[in-house]
């Protein structure tokens, strides 16, 4: 009897430290803002999950869930990194939360984006290599000519795109590839979108870990990121909706 007294107090201990954890969430940097904007919402119909974020490139983000840190779900800034993960077996199927807008900011009017970009002295865009929003930015530089050409100076790598907004503001650099979501509109600032002339659009998928002890709580979180309501708001942050919400959020 004395043991199995034991053996039932190990197990309600246990069972009370799984329910105390934290939902940890790995965020892309351009998504954090935005996140912080929902989860007062989300936090009123379950008081019960408490939530910690860690925000990053989302290269970086993938590097740290392969090699095993402690989260529950990624929210990426693409598609590919949440791919890779569930080709490795470690995450459930990914689905789409947001879709990107890449904005050119430019301290000197210009008719165009390409010639605000030959007429800065310094341009940041996010590690193309570690950051979605970078590497789309890239590729328009890249079919626009202009990257890394002799009459033209280096652009400046973020390591990531909260990074290269920071710059921005701080007057560090002239001309900024950046999330709209991160923006703050000002009259000093010309803007140009350039989101339609994406080859491939800036679509940010999620995925809830295998390794977490939360996946109820991941899913119900997943399932509120993907409501009408929310897709809704995000317009309001920078974000265009996904075109399906309201599927299921994992298969699990």
């Amino acid at each position: 009897m004395r043991t199995f007294g034991l053996c039932f107090l190990l197990l309600l201990t246990l069972a009370t430290e799984t329910l105390a954890e934290p939902l940890r969430i790995a965020v892309a940097s351009n998504f954090k803002p935005a996140l912080e904007q929902l989860l007062p919402a989300f936090s009123a119909n379950h008081p019960d999950t408490k939530i910690t974020l860690s925000a990053g490139a989302s290269g970086q983000l993938f590097t740290q869930v392969s090699q095993g840190a402690p989260f529950d779900l990624f929210l990426s800034a693409d598609a590919v990194y949440p791919s890779k993960l569930h080709a490795q077996g470690l995450a459930f199927a990914p689905l789409p939360y947001a879709n990107g807008r890449l904005l050119l900011l430019s301290r000197t009017p210009a008719s165009q984006w390409q010639g605000a970009v030959q007429n800065a002295a310094r341009v940041a865009l996010a590690n193309p290599t570690l950051a979605p929003y970078g590497a789309a930015a890239k590729s328009l530089l890249e079919g626009a000519g202009l990257w890394r050409q002799p009459n033209l100076k280096a652009p400046v790598l973020a390591s990531n795109i909260a990074q290269v907004q920071q710059w921005f503001d701080t007057g560090n650099v002239d001309v900024a590839f950046a999330a709209a979501a991160l923006f703050k509109p000002d009259d000093s600032t010309q803007v140009f979108d350039l989101t339609a002339l994406l080859e491939h659009p800036i679509e940010q998928h999620l995925v809830i870990l295998k390794r977490s002890r939360l996946q109820a709580s991941a899913t119900e979180f997943c399932d509120y990121l993907r409501s009408q309501p929310v897709q809704q708001q995000l317009k309001q942050l920078g974000y265009s909706p996904i075109a399906t919400p309201n599927r299921e959020a994992a298969d699990i």
